[in-house]
């Protein structure tokens, strides 16, 4: 029997900037071997928007129980966050969502008129409070990263990522 193998190696010529890359990588961060990277891709199972604070909790705390696997000490996301696309806010910090959040719909917050010329910009939804500029999010994607265990094979990288995969197959929003 043939196992199969996945071998980032197997596609690139020898000499390639990647090689090299990733030589460099290794050495800078003493790694050797596979780092771990799992995605993770969460769908509202009734089809709504994956802006529902219950939704988007749940998708937080499921990554936060795997990365505690992964660390000693995890900390848990601040509600200090300014939640708006494609560039958040955490801690004054901005950070994009355009790698995470997937099927957009965003309400009227960014088509502005001008009441006269020098006048303050207005919103046509300006009786209206928007937490963020999204109305509908289809899918949340995020990804999880990881060195692996001192003394860990590849097959070791390997098995750790499907347990994740087992156990979100498992769960269900």
């Amino acid at each position: 029997m043939t196992f199969q193998r996945d071998d980032i190696f197997g596609y690139s010529p020898y000499g390639a900037r990647a090689r090299t890359e990733l030589q460099r990588y290794e050495e800078f961060f003493g790694n050797t071997g596979l780092g771990m990277a799992v995605g993770i891709f969460a769908l509202a199972k009734d089809g709504g928007t994956m802006l529902r604070s219950e939704y988007l909790k749940e998708v937080i705390d499921q990554g936060f129980e795997i990365q505690t696997k992964l660390a000693e000490s995890n900390q848990p996301l601040s509600p200090k966050m300014h939640l708006h696309y494609p560039i958040s806010t955490l801690f004054g910090r901005e950070f994009s969502l355009q790698n995470n959040f997937f099927g957009l719909e965003l309400n009227n917050e960014t088509d502005n008129f001008f009441v006269s010329q020098n006048s303050t910009k207005l919103s046509k939804n300006r009786g209206k409070k928007h937490v963020t500029n999204m109305d509908y999010v289809k899918m949340v994607v995020f990804t999880l990263r990881a060195e692996h265990q001192i003394g860990w094979e590849d097959a070791d990288v390997k098995n750790f990522e499907m347990n994740v995969v087992e156990f979100f197959k498992k769960f269900v929003f």
